[in-house]
């Protein structure tokens, strides 16, 4: 949720420009998507005035010529965006199947040793504790903690009996972990790394943190199938940074580490998981790392031109979009949404879209209810005003969640369902 839009305002340095590359430090920067200024996606408000009046940010990606990054180019004060968070990551049934699955094979797929009494996982924003529920439940014995900088995750942590540390990763924290706790046999940040700024000191601190022969596991959208996919939804001010491997094993490499192992899962519309090791570890690399270096390598990913192809693409979807809407609404029909997702939010603002186009967003998260979407005006609220208002048809604003939205409307809703991408449908 944010800070409101009155603390927005009274702050002056909330935000930086970034004119080098947060991996390799390079000025050598093109950037090739300009969305525009635009607010921040997960701030919501108590009125429809102060949704329409709130400070926006620019929203422009450049690309690293020097090793391949992609990345914003203004940088949001992580206390404003982080320190207290609206999205939970248990609302999701299918995020929670992928922390189960994690939780089930991460033992034997990375031959750990954990098991016994006094072992030690780490989970780096681990949000509301869903993933460290599910190891919490296979190995009740692990010694588990979460480190989160919203104050309000850590307590629902809490509550749930697992230990959390209300700060962001930096070397201060992991040296009073490491204190309090000694070293952890896993270390897992899942969907974290993307918002990341000093992305080396965020390493370091998590092998200082990592035993010998442990293991550092990051997921995070994978930029290749956000291009497939015409994902465009990732781009918003939290996500920073958008990866592909190469960037990223030369991030590895000059602070001590290695990739060992790439893996892909069609959560989120394509999240890579990368596991990271010592140097020294023992830890072997396996076939997936070059397989998918070479394969990045041959589809151009490491040139601008994928890039200013997928831009192109990205603005004929967002034409496409208010057209459909515009047309459905002149001929009569109401239109509501379907997910207050950061996601969502952002492809709202960057179609324009507001609330005379979209008569609400239904969201099932409680602290969502009753606000409004930031910058558009539109009202967020439950379920039950399919049936107090209904409408024509919902625009999916989490298009990654497209099968399990509809499951979760099923005998509730008749209406049709407009789908935004990777191309916009209407079924």
């Amino acid at each position: 949720m944010g800070a409101n839009s009155n603390e927005l305002k009274e702050k002056d340095n909330i935000s930086k420009k970034k004119d080098r590359c947060r991996i390799c430090g390079s000025n050598n920067l093109t950037p090739y998507l300009n969305l525009g200024d635009m607010p921040l996606p997960n701030n919501l408000f108590k009125t429809r005035e102060e949704s329409l009046d709130c400070q926006k940010f620019e929203l422009k990606v450049n690309f690293c010529n020097n090793c391949g990054l992609n990345q914003l180019s203004e940088v949001v004060d992580p206390r404003i965006l982080f320190s207290h968070y609206v999205y939970k990551s248990g609302v999701s049934q299918g995020y929670i199947n992928h922390c189960k699955e994690m939780a089930n094979t991460f033992k034997e797929k990375y031959n750990l040793s954990y098991g016994s009494s006094g072992d030690f996982i780490i989970d780096v924003a681990g949000n509301d504790c869903t993933l460290l529920e599910q190891f919490k439940e296979k190995y009740p014995q692990l010694r588990l903690l979460n480190i989160d900088p919203a104050k309000n995750l850590c307590e629902i942590c809490k509550q749930k009996g697992i230990p959390a540390y209300n700060e962001f990763l930096t070397i201060n924290t992991a040296l009073e972990v490491v204190r309090n706790y000694g070293l952890a046999q896993v270390i897992t940040a899942t969907n974290v790394t993307a918002h990341v700024d000093k992305l080396r000191d965020f390493f370091l601190s998590a092998k200082f943190m990592l035993a010998y022969n442990g293991v550092f596991i990051i997921e995070f959208p994978y930029l290749v199938n956000t291009v497939v996919n015409n994902s465009f939804g990732q781009v918003y001010h939290e996500h920073l940074s958008y990866f592909t491997i190469t960037p990223l094993q030369r991030l590895c490499e000059e602070t001590g580490m290695k990739i060992t192992d790439v893996q892909k899962f069609d959560i989120h519309d394509g999240t890579a998981r990368v596991v990271i090791a010592h140097d020294y570890s023992n830890r072997e690399i396996e076939k997936s790392v070059s397989t998918f270096l070479n394969n990045e390598k041959n589809l151009g990913y490491s040139n601008i031109e994928v890039y200013n192809a997928w831009r192109d693409v990205v603005q004929d979807n967002l034409i496409s979009l208010n057209y459909e809407v515009s047309n459905l609404i002149a001929k009569g029909f109401k239109i509501g949404a379907f997910g207050a997702s950061a996601k969502g939010n952002t492809m709202l603002n960057a179609a324009s879209l507001y609330y005379k186009d979209i008569m609400y967003i239904i969201d099932d998260t409680p602290e969502k209810q009753s606000m409004y979407s930031p910058g558009t005006g539109i009202p967020i609220v439950n379920v039950e005003e399919l049936k107090n208002n209904p409408v024509d048809y919902l625009l999916i604003l989490a298009p990654n969640f497209t099968k399990e939205i509809k499951k979760r409307l099923e005998g509730i809703y008749k209406g049709k369902y407009i789908i935004p991408v990777p191309n916009v449908i209407i079924e």
